[in-house]
């Protein structure tokens, strides 16, 4: 009985590790594509932020709303690239 129950516990462990690395595996290989997809996201949402905070503001003279805008845009331009680097990392 104790050999029918040592032979149990090394298949389970055995059984444990594997399914664990699979799990990591898996968990692995999203972090690759999330990282820069929600990083992607993050920056858009302050870029968005950024544009509406500036046109709340009320008495804001033109020059600065364009360095604003400008800013903002260049925070898009890093989003969309970082959210094309994902879906090309996912694609792979």
């Amino acid at each position: 009985m104790q050999a029918y129950s040592q032979a149990l516990s090394s298949i389970s462990q055995s059984n444990l590790a594997e399914s664990m690395s699979q799990i990591l595996l898996i968990v692995g290989l999203f972090m690759i594509h999330m990282v820069p997809e929600i990083s992607g996201f993050l920056i858009a949402a302050i870029a968005g932020g950024v544009m509406s905070k500036s046109d709340n503001e009320g008495e804001v003279d033109r020059e600065s709303l364009q360095d604003v805008f400008k800013d903002a845009l260049m925070l898009l331009l890093i989003a969309c690239l970082l959210i094309l680097v994902a879906a090309s990392l996912r694609s792979m």
